[in-house]
Parts: C-alpha cells; structure tokens; sequence
C-alpha cells in the first residue's frame, strides 16, 4: 500500500483559499490528531470551507466527497 500526504485547505465561501502557517500531529494505532493554523481572512467570511486533499505522485488531489462548510455569520 502506498502511503500518501494528507492535509486539508480552508477557503471561504468563495473559493479563496488561505495560506496555510502550520500543522501538528500525533497518535498511534488507529487514533491520530492533527491541527493546522492559517492566516486569518481579510474579513469574517459567510462560511469557512474546509477541503481535504492528499498529494499522489506529487500533486494535490481534493478529495470532494469530504468537503465541507462551516457557516459564520
């Protein structure tokens, strides 16, 4: 089994995409954590959208079928 690079973007209800500033985890077995930190936006977005990804043969692929959005406001 190959093992891939999983992370996760965060866009507002526009599709623009913050730059991400950093990430953490840990766990073992099957129980893991992970957090990310990213620049705040510009202004309070309608709702935060949250868009998992893994990198396959060096380039990111979304994985749409777990997106989801947060509302805001």
């Amino acid at each position: 089994m190959l093992e891939h690079k999983k992370s996760e973007s965060v866009a507002d209800e526009k599709g623009r995409l913050q730059k991400n500033l950093g990430a953490n985890g840990s766990g073992e077995g099957d129980h893991y954590l992970f957090s990310s930190s990213y620049e705040p936006f510009e202004s309070i977005p309608e709702s935060v959208i949250v868009k998992p990804y893994i990198y396959r043969n060096g380039e990111k692929q979304y994985i749409s079928e777990l997106e989801f959005r947060i509302p805001v406001k």
